[in-house]
């Protein structure tokens, strides 16, 4: 049979599934790529790049290219083969000796956020290949801040038309280079004005720019990792020199006590140079100084201390000291999750004794592990989400900080004597739930809560603790839920919510069976899981054998219902279940409406044993 496939998100305006489309040419590409093993072919999506050492194997590597896709049923239009450079690629424009991105026309009649995204989004496609920085594009990517309407108005400022200029003059005037297979490749680690950044490059002094860039590398961490990764996808094979500008008395004494640099460097067998080679572009950064002093001190300091806390629940954050006069307290109003107001609680210590040494103690390994990476991170921009606004928050509190600070970070809600446990018992009473008022009704939270989730009545009982009357007479009232929904559910053939919670039990007769026709049947109201075991009568001896064998077989359950009759009320069974741990109720004296689920398994099982 055909095989047959099944997407439920597509991208907008698309037909087809995007993934089906690359893994269906990449399986018609798959016999051309074994049998050349020695030339490239690049696809995707429907874009094909073939390239080979001679012209002569170009050609039956293009042959067989078409005829591989042809079997697929796969054709390739003549007239949209490129076989002279220029060379037009995945919006790439490849010379003999460049790679630069296709002329492109700009939104620079910006009026809208979106007409902002557009450009911004244009921009930011070619800046690799242009070597523009973050920096040096702030002014534009500010006019994407502060707004979730797409139509807000808005108006490039001057600062962002001296960014487009820098833009539009990189357009003509920068490139990236080809690769050349006889030359090694080198990473040149340079500092930017507010994170490292690297070059893969290679050097030639024979070339008449000996500086060929063959990607530029914007990488905020783990920097000199993800080069090196990007250098073996590209090129197969790690750079043959890393070139970081420290001293190399500073750089060795890095890699024999920091693990980070020791990670980094693992299995480099090339060469490692302090010194970039003489060229103009390379000379502004060997001037700018190699990162910045931390003012987070590892030991405590001697200066005030204070303690912070906070409480998703009241949305309250605060922060507590004590002075000659006293212990004294600060409490601001902060909305999100526990981690959001904790992080609010600290930038509200910060900003109120900016000048002074401090030591923070928190109960918070969130905040206190932040706060130790912090201020020497670059931030990955969200400028939409709660958690990114109050986290540069503190971000910028901390870069324009003077002084030191020590992070200390304690355990909550112990009863360990000392100043730490008491500064911090009294930062958390300030934000505890009990510090709010009353509750509010609970059955008008209920009201309020089925008007939303429309949940059923048993939902509603377990959530708000409500009577089953009261939980019925919400969903019943409920105008969505009367003609939606299944009449509400009176409780009589109770079901588990998870497997081994309600068991049902009875008894039935097969009388093909002979001396064994009683059989004993429990059934799970959840999985419908069934215990059937034949035996010689009903008796309480009888019970108790059945429950060992269904309690081997599939474990112990919380609660087994059954009915009144005399061998499941008795001692024994009550004493067996009382061993067990397991709760057991009957229902209705002469009614079988409380056995509806078993009563139904035992003309199941009986319809089973006919077919054999």
């Amino acid at each position: 049979p055909s095989k047959r496939f099944q997407w439920k998100v597509l991208p907008q305006r698309m037909k087809n599934s995007p993934a089906i489309c690359q893994w269906f040419v990449a399986l018609a590409l798959s016999p051309v790529r074994e049998k050349f093993l020695n030339c490239y072919c690049y696809h995707y999506m429907d874009d094909i790049l073939l390239a080979a050492a001679d012209k002569e194997q170009l050609n039956e590597l293009e042959m067989e290219a078409k005829k591989q896709l042809q079997t697929f049923g796969l054709i390739i239009a003549p007239e949209k083969v490129q076989r002279q450079h220029p060379w037009k690629y995945l919006g790439l424009q490849i010379t003999q000796h460049t790679v630069a991105p296709q002329p492109i026309q700009l939104a620079v009649d910006v009026k809208t956020l979106t007409d902002v995204q557009k450009l911004v989004g244009s921009i930011n496609w070619i800046r690799p290949y242009l070597g523009l920085t973050n920096t040096q594009l702030a002014p534009l990517f500010e006019l994407l801040k502060h707004s979730t309407n797409p139509q807000e108005p808005r108006h490039l400022t001057d600062a962002a038309t001296q960014a487009l200029q820098q833009v539009e003059l990189a357009l003509h005037s920068k490139f990236v280079s080809r690769i050349d297979p006889t030359q090694e490749v080198q990473l040149f680690v340079l500092i930017d004005h507010l994170a490292p950044f690297g070059l893969l490059v290679q050097w030639c002094d024979q070339w008449p720019d000996p500086l060929h860039i063959l990607e530029w590398l914007f990488l905020p961490f783990k920097s000199l990792i993800k080069a090196r990764k990007r250098c073996i996808e590209c090129t197969g094979a790690e750079p043959a020199r890393i070139v970081v500008p420290v001293q190399s008395y500073y750089f060795e004494w890095c890699l024999a006590n920091k693990y980070q640099l020791q990670a980094a460097f693992a299995g480099f067998n090339g060469q490692v140079s302090y010194h970039f080679p003489s060229h103009p572009l390379l000379k502004f950064f060997r001037e700018v100084p190699v990162g910045q002093k931390l003012l987070r001190s590892p030991v405590p300091l001697d200066g005030l201390t204070v303690f912070t806390d906070g409480s998703g629940k009241t949305g309250k954050a605060a922060v507590v000291w004590r002075s000659s006069c006293g212990w004294q307290q600060q409490v601001a109003s902060q909305t999100g999750s526990p981690q959001v107001v904790e992080l609010r609680a600290v930038t509200l210590a910060f900003q109120m004794f900016h000048d002074q040494p401090l030591n923070v103690v928190t109960d918070s390994a969130y905040v206190a592990n932040l706060l130790q990476q912090l201020d020497h991170t670059v931030l990955y921009c969200q400028p939409f989400t709660l958690v990114f606004q109050v986290l540069l928050e503190l971000w910028r509190t901390l870069l324009q900080r003077t002084v030191p600070y020590f992070v200390l970070h304690v355990r909550s809600h112990t009863s360990l004597p000392g100043f730490f446990v008491e500064g911090n018992a009294r930062a958390d009473a300030l934000v505890s739930a009990a510090a709010l008022g009353p509750v509010p009704n609970t059955h008008q939270q209920a009201v309020l809560s089925h008007q939303f989730f429309h949940q059923g009545a048993e939902a509603l009982r377990r959530q708000f603790g409500l009577t089953h009357s009261v939980a019925r007479s919400i969903v019943s009232s409920c105008p969505d839920c009367h003609h939606s929904h299944t009449p509400v559910y009176f409780g009589t053939n109770p079901r588990g919510l998870k497997a081994l919670e309600i068991w049902q039990t009875d008894v039935t007769h097969i009388a093909e069976f002979g001396n064994l026709k009683y059989v004993h049947v429990s059934v799970d109201t959840f999985s419908h899981v069934v215990v059937a075991t034949a035996h010689t009568g009903e008796k309480s001896r009888d019970v108790v054998k059945h429950f060992q064998r269904a309690f081997a077989t599939f474990g112990v359950p919380s609660q087994v219902k059954t009915d009144n009759g005399p061998s499941y009320v008795s001692k024994a069974v009550r004493a067996f279940f009382a061993l067990w741990g397991v709760t057991h109720v009957t229902g209705i004296p002469h009614s079988s409406t409380g056995q509806a689920i078993v009563e139904r398994m035992h003309g199941t099982l009986k319809q089973l044993l006919q077919k054999q």
